[in-house]
């Protein structure tokens, strides 16, 4: 126990991917993260030019939830629009 904070229901430190964002909108939430394939997905989308969860999952051969997550963290660095009326983005210069 030597005098380390443990964080309830956590046995391990967090991994890489596991770490908290620095700054964000709101000053940065302990539960967002960063997710190591997101460098991998922005590649993704600007190779194909259309930002989407379905060619974010082909490409990198990963679940919906994730991808959408990614995609969400490209709209929050500006890299993308928000979603439109019709579902769909843009990617941005």
């Amino acid at each position: 126990m030597g005098g380390e904070k443990q964080i309830p229901g956590s046995t391990a430190a967090p991994t890489a991917g596991q770490l908290p964002l620095a700054g964000g909108e709101d000053g940065g939430d302990a539960g967002d993260v960063i997710d190591p394939l997101y460098t991998e997905a922005v590649m993704v989308v600007r190779k194909h030019g259309r930002p989407s969860i379905s060619l974010i999952q082909r490409h990198l051969q990963i679940g919906y939830n994730r991808a959408a997550h990614l995609l969400e963290s490209m709209e929050l660095a500006g890299l993308v629009t928000p979603i439109q009326s019709n579902g769909s983005r843009e990617l941005r210069a």
